[in-house]
């Protein structure tokens, strides 16, 4: 996964607040993490987007996520990248899995199936779009199995709910 500038995370924040964007904060720990709530269209390809901007050195991070997504899972898809990114690390070999084990533990009961099945949905359209176009999507061979071990561990929790 790409560790972005100290400039470039910078260069989303502006982009939000000029836009914006609204704000949000879930309490997590002794932290206040944040996020924008984003507007579709700022990814044609995945309309329902969570996007984050981080640098592992500084620990420096913006989060978007899309107002289409249902907002009762924003705090918790606001903590998984964190927790991804921040908590553990960009370059972590199980990065991915480890997050979602760490938010399961967090997210309500009755909001778990609406979370495991957007976040099952948009591994699979990475996963595709990354293979359509890999310059975009920039998943190398560590971030696709990351991804898809990931993707059937919530896969297979999903299937326990319906």
């Amino acid at each position: 996964m790409i560790d972005h500038t100290v400039e470039q995370v910078e260069e989303v924040r502006k982009l939000a607040r000029d836009r914006e964007f609204p704000n949000n904060t879930y309490k997590y720990k002794d932290k206040t993490i944040d996020w924008y709530v984003g507007t579709p269209d700022l990814n044609k390809d995945i309309p329902a987007y969570v996007g984050r901007w981080t640098n592992d050195e500084t620990k420096k991070y913006v989060l978007l996520i899309s107002s289409a997504v249902p907002k009762a899972i924003h705090p918790y898809l606001a903590l998984s990248e964190y927790i991804e990114f921040i908590e553990i690390g960009v370059n972590v070999p199980g990065r991915v899995l480890e997050a979602e084990k760490r938010i399961l533990k967090l997210v309500p009961n009755h909001f778990v199936p609406t979370y495991l099945a957007f976040k099952v949905k948009l591994y699979e359209t990475e996963l595709t779009l990354n293979k359509t176009d890999p310059n975009t999507y920039a998943l190398d061979e560590f971030d696709i199995e990351q991804f898809t071990q990931t993707k059937d561990f919530l896969k297979q929790i999903l299937s326990g709910f319906e």
